[in-house]
């Protein structure tokens, strides 16, 4: 007697439980636990696409300021100083 109320009743209950439960996970899987696909919205192509420009923009700014600090550093930096370079004095 004891066998059956285990394995039967039990485990049918189980199996109701668990039935339910993937009907329940299922169920909010596809509402509230989904993640909608903005990337087709106007809006934010057009954000992406500016954004993506000022990168860019940024980015080909950062290595041309690199270039211009390599190319002088043995000429202006060694010469003159900064409060040299600011003074606007052409003599003593």
């Amino acid at each position: 007697m004891g066998d059956f109320f285990v394995n039967e009743v039990i485990g049918g209950l189980a199996k109701v439980v668990a039935a339910s439960l993937d009907l329940l996970w299922g169920f909010l899987a596809g509402t509230a636990f989904s993640t909608p696909d903005v990337t087709s919205l106007p809006q934010v192509v057009a954000i992406s696409g500016r954004s993506l420009v000022i990168v860019n923009a940024s980015f080909v700014l950062a290595v041309l300021a690199a270039g211009v600090v390599v190319m002088g550093r043995e000429t202006v930096q060694s010469r003159y100083g900064l409060a040299e370079l600011a003074s606007t004095r052409t003599g003593s």
